[in-house]
């Protein structure tokens, strides 16, 4: 009986997301690494930035089920940087999407082992979550930490997955995307609303009315 090879089930999903998801719910967490990446590389490429992020760290949640916590890492700081990108992207359109950015933005970097990069993105959240919702409880406005996933080496695909010299080059792949994507940037307005915890009060308060 012949068997498919990991490349033709890929090609032959009309959903690269929903074959990630296939993949890794069967225990082949290479394979699923490879098709979060894939998934990631296109949505940045459309400029989706939400999807990018996503399909980042399920992708290192997957390294980390691996026994790989170092690429792990690099995945969750990339993942990071996508969702903070998404919050400059949104604070001056959408004060919820910027919030719930920033919260993704928080875990991946404490899964990266990035204080610095948390704590500030933290600096950022707070002010602007007490300006959103003013009448919250303090306690209410604190951001989420996140329960990292376990290791799991246990792979039920591994006659069908790809080498580790596929699995470098999606990671390759979408690095090089990411870069042209902070290439291509957002608008001088949104940066200078968005930077260093500089929010656009205006368009706060338009929002919220």
């Amino acid at each position: 009986m012949r068997v498919v090879t990991w490349l033709e089930k890929l090609t032959d999903e009309s959903n690269t997301w929903f074959a990630a998801l296939r993949a890794e719910a069967e225990g082949d967490f290479v394979s699923a690494i490879v098709l979060y990446l894939r998934d990631a590389t296109e949505s940045l490429r459309q400029g989706s930035l939400v999807r990018a992020g996503l399909s980042c760290s399920c992708a290192a949640d997957c390294l980390v089920k691996t026994g790989d916590p170092g690429r792990s890492r690099n995945l969750y700081h990339e993942a990071g940087s996508v969702y903070r990108e998404n919050f400059e992207r949104a604070i001056n359109v959408s004060v919820r999407e910027a919030l719930w950015s920033l919260e993704r933005a928080y875990e991946c970097y404490l899964l990266a082992d990035d204080s610095d990069g948390a704590q500030q993105v933290r600096e950022i959240y707070k002010p602007l979550t007490h300006r959103a919702y003013p009448f919250r409880e303090q306690e209410q406005l604190q951001l989420p930490r996140p329960e990292p996933p376990s290791s799991n080496k246990t792979n039920s695909g591994a006659e069908s997955r790809p080498s580790d010299v596929e699995l470098r080059k999606a990671i390759q792949d979408f690095v090089q995307s990411r870069v042209s994507s902070k290439e291509r940037g957002v608008s001088p307005k949104l940066r200078r609303g968005a930077q260093g915890g500089q929010i656009d009060e205006e368009d706060i308060v338009n929002q919220l009315g």
